[in-house]
Formats: structure tokens, sequence, C-alpha cells
């Protein structure tokens, strides 16, 4: 079996509440249960790339990710 790399797909975050993020996708572009997300933040001037796992799928295109930093 191979294993191939899954296509990245760009989603916008639409809310967040503490350590939670809803992200948005494209139609058909929904990431699975447990599939990391990343994202890059500017704080202070500086950059910072924050990973997410998805924790839901909760319809309208959405997921609600849990943030790991």
């Amino acid at each position: 079996m191979t294993m191939t790399e899954p296509e990245l797909k760009t989603g916008h975050i639409v809310a967040i509440a503490g350590p939670v993020v809803d992200v948005e996708f494209p139609a058909g572009a929904l990431p699975e249960i447990n599939q990391l997300l990343e994202f890059t933040l500017s704080v202070s001037g500086k950059d910072v790339v924050v990973n997410a796992e998805v924790a839901q799928q909760i319809g309208d295109h959405r997921v609600r990710a849990i943030a790991l930093k």
C-alpha cells in the first residue's frame, strides 16, 4: 500500500474562544477528526506557528479544533 500526502486546503478562522478555534473550509475540503491544522499568527510583529487538532465537525463546512500551543 502506498501512502500519499493529503492535498492541503486553506481554511479561515471564524471564532476563537481560549484554546478552541472554529475554522471554515471550502466545500469538499473538511478535515477529518484528529487531523492537525497549522496556522500562523502575528504577535508583537513576530510570526508564531500554532498547531491545532480537529476535535469536532460542527456543520456549515466548519470544524472545531483545540490549539496545542
